[in-house]
C-alpha cells in the first residue's frame, strides 16, 4: 500500500537508516499529530531526534507538538547528541508521553533540559541503559529557549507527577539525576533501580521529595549511592 501522507500514522519504527540525521523538524513533526509510538534503532548517523532549532514560533499561545506520542524507544544510536536540540519558546512537547526507553546511545550526555522536563507530566516509566556518556538525566538549559525565570540563588521545582518506575543501569559516567538548581518531586515513584552506576553518589544536590519511596529501600536499590543522598518523605 502506498502511503501519501504521515497524517493518521500512529506507529513508526525506523531501523538501519544509516544516512538519516534527524527524524523530523518542526513543520514535518506537525504531520505526525496522531503518532503514538516511535521506535528508532541502529541509525548510525542520527544526531538529533527532532530538530526544531531553525524554527520560530510567533503565536502568542503555546503550541503542543507530538502531543499524542505515548511510547518512545531509542536504541543503538551511536551519534545521537540530543533527543530534541532546541525547543523554541511557545512549544510544548511530549505532554502525553508515558514510556521512555533509551539504550546504547553512545555520546548522549543528557536526556532533557529543565524546560522539557516540565512537559513530562504523563511520564510513568523511564529506563536508561548502557549509555556510557550520559552524565545526568536533566541537563543544562539551552540559552534563550526557556520561558522559566529563575531568580539568582532560588531553586525551581520540577515535578514528575506520574513517574512510577525509574531504571538507571550500566551508566558509567552518570553522576546525578539532575545537578541543576532544581527541587525534584516524585509523588508516585515506587520502583527505583540504580545498577552499575559507579560515579553516581546522589540523585541531586538538594533534598528530593519521594513520599512513596522508603529511604532504606532507596539506598538498597541504589546499590552504592552515598548515604548523604537525602530523600524527603513529605
Amino acid at each position: 500500500m502506498q502511503i501519501r501522507s504521515l497524517y493518521k500514522v500512529r506507529v513508526v519504527k525506523v531501523a538501519y537508516c544509516n544516512n538519516l540525521l534527524t527524524i523530523a523538524q518542526l513543520d514535518s513533526s506537525r504531520s505526525l499529530q496522531d503518532l503514538e509510538t516511535l521506535e528508532v534503532e541502529n541509525c548510525k548517523a542520527l544526531e538529533v531526534l527532532f530538530d526544531f532549532e531553525c524554527d520560530k514560533v510567533t503565536k502568542d499561545h503555546a503550541e503542543s507538538v507530538l502531543g499524542r506520542l505515548r511510547s518512545l524507544q531509542l536504541k543503538y544510536l551511536d551519534k545521537l547528541v540530543h533527543i530534541i536540540g532546541i525547543v523554541p519558546k511557545g512549544i510544548r512537547v511530549f505532554e502525553n508521553l508515558t514510556s521512555i526507553v533509551v539504550e546504547r546511545c553512545g555520546i548522549l550526555k543528557y536526556l532533557f533540559s529543565p524546560s522539557m522536563a516540565y512537559s513530562l507530566v504523563a511520564l510513568n516509566d523511564l529506563e536508561v541503559l548502557d549509555c556510557g556518556s550520559i552524565e545526568e538525566i536533566i541537563g543544562n538549559e539551552e540559552e534563550g529557549t526557556s520561558e522559566i525565570k529563575i531568580a539568582e540563588g532560588m531553586k525551581t521545582r520540577i515535578v514528575f507527577p506520574n513517574l512510577n518506575h525509574l531504571l538507571l543501569k550500566n551508566l558509567s559516567s552518570i553522576q546525578m539525576f539532575c545537578s541543576q538548581n532544581c527541587e525534584l518531586v516524585f509523588p508516585l515513584l515506587k520502583d527505583l533501580t540504580i545498577e552499575n552506576c559507579p560515579m553516581m553518589t546522589k540523585l541531586s544536590p538538594w533534598p528530593i521529595s519521594a513520599p512513596k519511596l522508603d529511604i532504606s529501600d532507596l539506598l538498597d536499590k541504589a546499590g552504592g549511592l552515598a548515604e548523604e543522598n537525602q530523600v524527603c518523605n513529605k
